[in-house]
């Protein structure tokens, strides 16, 4: 009797004990995978570019299931949370400093310069240089 009520002690305090440390480590489950891929070359990435659904999962292991419908055993250590980019949200463009829009506006005009620029500073001579003419 006392082995029945030690058993299902450890169970809610083993159950109390995960939820505190899924909270801790900010734990969730995930339903679409990225799985790791074989290393053809130098510049092929880690994961595979395509999903994959959860199927199930138990300890360690995790059942995915292809686009194709093909199912998987895997360790978890084998697939990574699929994160889903969010379309539609505008970067911020910066322009040349010397960019000065013309009255027209015409779009072939805006469309010389990417929308992306890095940020560079100004350049200019020094002050010993001013009575030099540079060529």
């Amino acid at each position: 009797m006392a082995s029945k009520e030690r058993d299902r002690d450890s169970e809610t305090t083993k159950a109390k004990a995960k939820v505190y440390a899924d909270k801790k480590r900010n734990a969730k489950e995930s339903d679409k995978v990225l799985v790791k891929q074989e290393r053809q070359n130098k510049l092929s990435t880690p994961f595979a570019p395509e999903p994959h659904a959860v199927f199930a999962k138990t300890g360690n292991s995790v059942v995915i299931e292809s686009p194709d419908g093909v199912q998987r055993k895997r360790n978890n250590s084998h697939v990574k949370e699929y994160k889903e980019r969010i379309v539609g949200q505008e970067e911020k463009t910066t322009l040349p400093v010397d960019f000065e829009p013309t009255e027209s506006g015409s779009e072939q005009e805006t469309a010389k310069f990417p929308v992306l620029l890095t940020p560079s500073r100004v350049k200019k001579l020094p002050e010993k240089f001013k009575d030099f003419v540079m060529t």
